[in-house]
Order: C-alpha cells, then sequence, then structure tokens
C-alpha cells in the first residue's frame, strides 16, 4: 500500500467475499486517503452501499483486471484532491491514445501519378469559367430567380464542374496518402472516371440552357456511368482496407451521400427530362441538400480532420466533433429527407420538419465556428492567402447557416427579398469554391515539391515550394474571388448596376486560377526537363 492509496486486490475472490473485502476496508481509510479497488467485474452492488456511507467512487475500464474502483471519503478534501487528478491524468491519457490512433501517418509511398489529381484540378476552373459565360451571354435576367434555365446551368456547371470536379481529383491524393486506402489501378480509373465525366458535365449544363430531351438522357448516362465507377471503386478500396479514422468515416459517408444525390438527380433527369417541373418538386430540394450538407459538406469536414492540422498548424478538432459530428448530420438528413418529401401531404406546421433543419444547421455552425477558432490557435501567425480562403469559406458558412435559418422559419421572408438566390451564392460561391481555392493553392505547389524530390532531383534546381505559384498571385485571386461573392450577393438586388462588374470579376478569378495552377505544372515540367 503506497502512502495515500489502500489497494485491494478482490479480482480472484468469488462473490461475495468482494464485497465484503471492500466496505471492511472503509473503515481502515485514514484521513487523506482512497482505496484503489481492483475487481474482474463492475462491481454494481457496491455503489449504492457507498453512497448511503457518503463516499464517492470512480471506475476505470482496463484489461487486466477488468475494472478500478477509486473510493474515497466525500468530506475528505485531501483525499478528493488526489483522486480527481488521478481521473484527469487517466482521462489524458485515454485521449492521447485515441488521438494518436485517429492519426494515420501520411503514406507518401502511396501516391499516385502526378497527373492523375492535376488532370481533374486543371479542368475545373475552365467550367467555373463557362458558368460564368453563361450568366453573362444571358445578362441580369438569368438572375430573377435561381429556377431560370441559365441560373440552374451555371450553377451544375459550378457545382459539377467546378466542386465536384476538384474534389474528385483531390480523393484520388488524399486516399492513399492521407487516409491510407490504396485505389487499385488508380490510372485507369482516374481516365474511365476523366473521360466519361467532362462530357457529362457538358451535356448537363447545355441540357438546362437547351431544353433537349437527348442532352439529358446523354448527361444521365454518362455521369451516371463516371459516378458509379468512382463510388463503387471507393467505397470497395474504403470498406475493405480496415482503416479506422474519423476521417475515413466522415468521407465514406460523404461518399454514400454523393450516391444518394446522383440517384436523385437521374430520377428526376428520367422524370422530367427537357419537360421541365423540376422548380415545383421537392425532390429537387432533397437533391440540393443531400449535394450541398451531405458530399460537399462531409467531404470538407472529413478532409479538414486532416488537412487543417497539418496544413494550417493548428490544434487537433475536439474529439466529439471528429466522432459525432458526421454521422449526426446524415441521420438527421435522412429524417429531413422524410418529413420534407412528406410535409406536402400535412397541415399546418411540422415541427420534426423545422426541427430537423434547424439541427443541420446548428451542426454545421459548430463546425464552422470550431474550425476558425483552430485557425486562430495556429501556431504560424504569417499571413497564409490559404488560411484566407478557408476562413473566408467559415465565415461565409456561418452568414449561409442565418440566412438559411431565417428562410425556414419565415419562408414568406426568404421569397420576398430573393433570400434562396443570396444563400445560393454564398453557399456554392463563398463556401465551396473559397474551401477549393484554399485546398488547390496549399496541396498543387506540395504535389509539385513532392513529385521532384521524389525523382531525386538534385537540391540545387529543386524549387522552393513558395516559388511554385507565387504569393502576389494567389492574393490577387483571392481580392477578385472575394469580390466576385459581394458583387454576386447585391446583384440579386441591383441587378443593373453589379451583375456585369460582379460576373466579370468571377470569370476573372476562375481564369487567374487556372493561370496560377499552370505555372506549377509549368515549374514541374521544367524541372524535370533540367
Amino acid at each position: 500500500m503506497a502512502e495515500h492509496e489502500y489497494l485491494l486486490d478482490v479480482s480472484q475472490l468469488e462473490p461475495p467475499e468482494p464485497l465484503q473485502k471492500a466496505l471492511s476496508a472503509l473503515d481502515e481509510l485514514q484521513a487523506g486517503q482512497y482505496i484503489r479497488l481492483l475487481h474482474r467485474r463492475n462491481p454494481e452492488l457496491l455503489y449504492p452501499l457507498l453512497e448511503k456511507r457518503g463516499y464517492a467512487f470512480h471506475t476505470f475500464r482496463t484489461k487486466e483486471p477488468a475494472f478500478e474502483v477509486l473510493i474515497w471519503k466525500k468530506t475528505d478534501q485531501e483525499a478528493d484532491t488526489r483522486c480527481q487528478a488521478l481521473i484527469k491524468q487517466a482521462w489524458d491519457i485515454k485521449k492521447k491514445k485515441a488521438e494518436a490512433k485517429d492519426t494515420p501517418k501520411l503514406s507518401f509511398e502511396q501516391a499516385p501519378p502526378i497527373s492523375i489529381p492535376f488532370r481533374f484540378f486543371l479542368m475545373a476552373p475552365v467550367f467555373g469559367f463557362v458558368a460564368a459565360m453563361v450568366l453573362l451571354f444571358a445578362g441580369p435576367e438569368s438572375m430573377d430567380s435561381r429556377w431560370t434555365p441559365e441560373a440552374v446551368s451555371a450553377v451544375h456547371f459550378m457545382v459539377l464542374g467546378f466542386s465536384t470536379m476538384t474534389m474528385i481529383g483531390a480523393m484520388m491524393q488524399i486516399l492513399p496518402v492521407v487516409i491510407g486506402t490504396i485505389i487499385p489501378k488508380s490510372r485507369l480509373v482516374s481516365n474511365i472516371v476523366f473521360g466519361l465525366y467532362v462530357p457529362g458535365v457538358v451535356f448537363l449544363g447545355s441540357a438546362f440552357l437547351f431544353r433537349k430531351d437527348i442532352l439529358f438522357n446523354s448527361a444521365a448516362t454518362f455521369l451516371g456511368l463516371a459516378f458509379s465507377v468512382f463510388i463503387v471503386v471507393v467505397l470497395h478500396t474504403m470498406f475493405t482496407s480496415g482503416v479506422r479514422t474519423s476521417a475515413s468515416r466522415a468521407i465514406k459517408l460523404a461518399v454514400i451521400s454523393l450516391a444518394v444525390t446522383v440517384a436523385m438527380g437521374v430520377v428526376m433527369v428520367a422524370i422530367f427530362g427537357a419537360h421541365g417541373g423540376v422548380a415545383k418538386h421537392l425532390f429537387a430540394t432533397i437533391h440540393l441538400g443531400w449535394g450541398l450538407v451531405g458530399w460537399t459538406g462531409l467531404l470538407i469536414i472529413g478532409v479538414s480532420f486532416q488537412v487543417v492540422p497539418m496544413f494550417q498548424i493548428t490544434p487537433q478538432y475536439p474529439i466529439w466533433i471528429r466522432q459525432w459530428l458526421p454521422i449526426s448530420l446524415v441521420y438527421l438528413l435522412v429524417l429531413w429527407s422524410l418529413v420534407t418529401y412528406f410535409h406536402q401531404y400535412l397541415d399546418g406546421k411540422n415541427m420534426i420538419y423545422y426541427l430537423s433543419g434547424l439541427l443541420i444547421l446548428l451542426l454545421t455552425g459548430l463546425y464552422s465556428i470550431n474550425t476558425l477558432i483552430l485557425q486562430k490557435q495556429r501556431r504560424r501567425k504569417i499571413p497564409d492567402v490559404t488560411v484566407s480562403f478557408w476562413q473566408l469559406a467559415m465565415v461565409s458558412a456561418i452568414l449561409g447557416i442565418v440566412l438559411t435559418a431565417v428562410n425556414i422559419i419565415s419562408p414568406e421572408t426568404g421569397e420576398y427579398y430573393l433570400l434562396e438566390l443570396v444563400i445560393g451564392i454564398v453557399v456554392i460561391s463563398g463556401v465551396m469554391q473559397s474551401v477549393i481555392n484554399g485546398m488547390l493553392y496549399k496541396i498543387m505547389p506540395f504535389l509539385v515539391w513532392f513529385h521532384l524530390q521524389a525523382k531525386q532531383t538534385t537540391p540545387g534546381v529543386l524549387p522552393n515550394m513558395k516559388e511554385i505559384i507565387r504569393g502576389r498571385r494567389m492574393w490577387i485571386q483571392y481580392w477578385l474571388h472575394l469580390g466576385s461573392i459581394t458583387g454576386l450577393a447585391g446583384t440579386v438586388f441591383y441587378p443593373e448596376l453589379l451583375f456585369y462588374p460582379a460576373v466579370t470579376l468571377f470569370a476573372a478569378s476562375m481564369l487567374l486560377l487556372w493561370a496560377n495552377m499552370m505555372t506549377a505544372v509549368w515549374t514541374y515540367q521544367k524541372t524535370v526537363q533540367r
């Protein structure tokens, strides 16, 4: 027995001896002492007896023996202080073990060829520029509603062509290196997905503009095949890899959400096609929810669990966010989808409809606020454009959450002030595209540097990461992007004044992003030639 600890091992005794021994030991405790009881079972009969006699206790699960119980007198301040310190120490050790288990080591040797992610990255701003051209040629009338053909076409060019295109390319890189799951025959898979996906996006964006059945059918075929290959390969790889981290779980849920989004999109194309009617159908709302919150939101959340602490040098996300937030969002999305669909058959207000939607917003807001807090705590205080893009995304997310909450609680307000259109701009441009910009400016220079180093490039030839894409050019594109978000949101209220400047800024932002990424490609090629 230590000076302040009374060690009582009853793990080998048969009932009722453990209970008798524990109660007898209570009388032997001196001031400042506590009992550490070792037991092979959880002594549930002992707890109410301790409560009656004025003793506090805390139980630990262990390997050998199965349970340890600290017991001390409630009125003994000295023993209470010692036991609370032991409880905190045990919790800290458990937390560190969980953190270590939840943070896999980077597997750079599993990195795919640099051409695989780069082809997706370089094509993304091209579609963003196409979206800007669709709006420019249509004029301010395209912003009269989120359901105008030009607005719907531009949204799909941005969400599928820019955002999802980049996400697919990023996952080809992140899964083997960061998560630790190897995609089999990654070059063949990327060729098939890319070859089907690009024409599929072109067909779908054109279909909303020209309302032709052949374009809708072609889009459904190409995109359906591309997504099927991607989803099946990724889910099979992740479920058979044995990797179990919070990031991998969130990404699995994101890909499952993508499958739901795609399935609903194909159903809507099959039902409506070129004949319209989608705007009034609840499938469109549910499709949008799974695409933005389920696919895009969960993927951003899952990737951020690894990328934000690693690249932005911040503390880790709290364990409760990593373990419970992604799955909670999925459950709430399922509930929200069901009540949204059946809401049309209900008279009056449905509290589950409002509550599920508001809880989704609340959890998303908690994640956004926590990310901003972590970024405030980052150890490297030098201004970084990639961090600024992420901060812009989180601020936009909070703004979008507040506006969406207003629209849910008071839908007549949203209709009067065209709030839905503003929310779409804030979420798509402010959140999705900001995160993607920040990710591209971090991952592309890193991949160039990493692949050149892997080729055993001589030190004098290997470029510095900061030289691969110049900081000044990235900051210019950041301000163009910020100006386009502000301008597009203002266009909803002042279309004649702000429409053309805002869309022009957006087009310029996409062009400069593409040019900046091309400098990374040229740097890689020139260094290899040297």
